[in-house]
């Protein structure tokens, strides 16, 4: 189980971009309004899995930056609408096999993105754990 969950762990960290070197830390995309495709989809999930009624569309457009700014008043960070370093930390969470839900339908997307081809329904089943 634990192999499946830095699978995934690892999936989102190349699925954003993030690259580590020996002298800086990862960094993690800034999404702002005008922003499309799979980040935001994924953004779009998790802010749903935190409660947010939010469309996911990929699109980040005023619904979605009305919607971040919500969620980063919420954890206390400074609310400039900008999903980047510090709220994506806030947003990310451990899926794992059997789970269901916005943050599986998150973690699927962004394994999509790498090629994976899987439903995203919600279900973290083999097909899920395989990818």
């Amino acid at each position: 189980m634990w192999v499946v969950i830095a699978a995934l762990c690892v999936a989102l960290v190349a699925s954003f971009g993030l690259a580590r070197s020996a002298t800086a830390a990862p960094a993690w995309p800034a999404l702002s309004n005008g922003t499309t495709g799979a980040n935001v989809t994924t953004a779009q999930y998790l802010l749903r899995h935190n409660g947010y009624d939010i469309s996911v569309d990929g699109d980040f457009g005023p619904a979605t930056e009305n919607t971040v700014r919500a969620f980063q008043e919420s954890k206390g960070y400074a609310a400039d609408g900008v999903i980047g370093a510090e709220t994506w930390p806030g947003l990310v969470v451990t899926v794992r096999e059997g789970d269901s839900g916005d943050a599986v339908a998150a973690a699927q997307t962004a394994l999509n993105k790498h090629g994976h081809g899987l439903e995203v329904d919600g279900e973290f089943g083999p097909g899920t754990a395989s990818a």
